[in-house]
């Protein structure tokens, strides 16, 4: 899988809304020509196939069309960025380059649902971490602000602050090990217990006093 950005002068503002669409129309016949499944979305495309050791270089071929249209757009690609992933269960030593240049090789990328690895595993530790490291600092920043909240200040903090954080898009990656939903769970029963109200009580019953469900996806 290789993923491409242009570089800034052809790329999309920040926070666009019209941006994005109009790119899109001046780069669609960008896969006039190409076997390989292309995702584009603004500025960036990502192509991906399924190889065999005897047709490695058809990835490459698709690359070089790529490149070959984007000049002849006039948008030159951002070669810092353009990285591959090899997800494979045997070592590849097949080396990718994009107008010249050597592809760098990526061990894990971040996507919009997550981290995606090229280990074999499927599984969601590294987003796990990392969007477990994001919600204790937001809360962290929340202790600061708020010395005592009540509950409803609570709940409106709990329902707009670190919900958005620990479920977003949790269907693509829904933990299924023990391991991984008590580390979810852990942060919201450190969070409610901040409510003095409500610190002499279980877990459960703090969750009911605040007319909330659990933040792992399946919880109770």
């Amino acid at each position: 899988m290789a993923s491409c950005h242009s570089e800034d002068p052809s790329g999309v503002p920040k926070d666009s809304v019209l941006g994005p669409i109009l790119f899109l129309v001046d780069v669609n016949n960008l896969p006039e020509g190409i076997e390989s499944f292309l995702s584009k979305f603004a500025d960036d495309a990502k192509i991906m196939r399924w190889i065999k050791t005897e047709d490695s270089m058809r990835l490459q071929d698709d690359l070089d069309k790529i490149k070959e249209g984007s000049n002849n757009w006039l948008l030159e690609f951002n070669q810092s960025k353009c990285k591959v992933m090899k997800i494979s269960v045997w070592r590849s030593d097949t080396r990718y380059h994009l107008g010249g240049k050597i592809l760098q090789e990526s061990g894990r990328e971040k996507k919009t649902w997550g981290l995606i690895s090229c280990q074999i595993d499927i599984s969601p530790k590294a987003h796990i971490k990392r969007i477990s490291s994001a919600a204790y600092a937001r809360l962290s920043n929340n202790i600061t602000v708020f010395r005592n909240l009540c509950k409803e200040s609570f709940r409106t903090s709990d329902t707009t602050y670190f919900r958005q954080i620990l479920e977003y898009v949790a269907p693509a990656w829904s933990p299924y090990q023990v391991k991984h939903k008590t580390k979810l769970e852990k942060i919201q029963r450190y969070a409610t217990r901040l409510v003095p109200e409500l610190r002499g009580m279980s877990h459960e019953e703090r969750l009911r006093e605040l007319n909330l469900t659990s933040h792992v996806p399946g919880g109770q």
